[in-house]
C-alpha cells in the first residue's frame, strides 16, 4: 500500500479495493482521524486488522471483504460507534462475533460478515 495515503490528515474517503496490494496494514492508518469510509476489499493483504483502526470515531463505512486479512476483530473496533455499514465477507477472520457489534454499532444497518470462521454466541 502506498505509504504517501498515510500523509493526507484530512483524508475523509480511502478505497483502495481492487489493487493487488500485499503485506500488512499500516497501523499509521489509524491516524487518519477523518476517515469516514475505507474499503480495502479484494486485496491480497496479509495479517490482522491493526488495533489503530478502532481509534476512527467518525468511521461510518468498512469494506473488508476478500482483502486477506484475518485473526479475531480486535477491541477497539468498539469503540466507531458510528458504523453503518460493515462488510467483512470472504476473509480468515475468526473467533466469536464481538460482543460490541451489538452493543455499540446502534447505527449499523448492513453487516455482511459470511464465507469467515466467526461463531455467534446465542445467551
Amino acid at each position: 500500500m502506498p505509504k504517501e495515503l498515510l500523509d493526507l490528515p484530512f483524508l475523509t474517503f480511502l478505497s483502495i479495493a481492487y489493487n493487488n496490494f500485499s503485506g500488512p496494514i499500516p497501523n499509521e492508518l489509524g491516524n487518519l482521524k477523518e476517515l469516514y469510509l475505507m474499503s480495502f476489499g479484494v486485496n491480497h493483504f496479509s495479517g490482522t486488522l491493526p488495533p489503530e483502526l478502532g481509534n476512527l470515531v467518525k468511521h461510518e463505512q468498512l469494506y473488508i471483504n476478500s482483502c486477506g486479512l484475518g485473526g479475531e476483530i480486535p477491541s477497539t473496533f468498539a469503540n466507531p460507534e458510528n458504523l453503518q455499514v460493515v462488510v467483512a465477507s470472504d476473509s480468515p477472520f475468526t473467533g466469536k462475533i464481538p460482543n460490541f457489534v451489538g452493543n455499540n454499532w446502534k447505527k449499523c444497518h448492513i453487516i455482511v460478515i459470511h464465507q469467515n470462521i466467526l461463531v455467534i454466541i446465542f445467551i
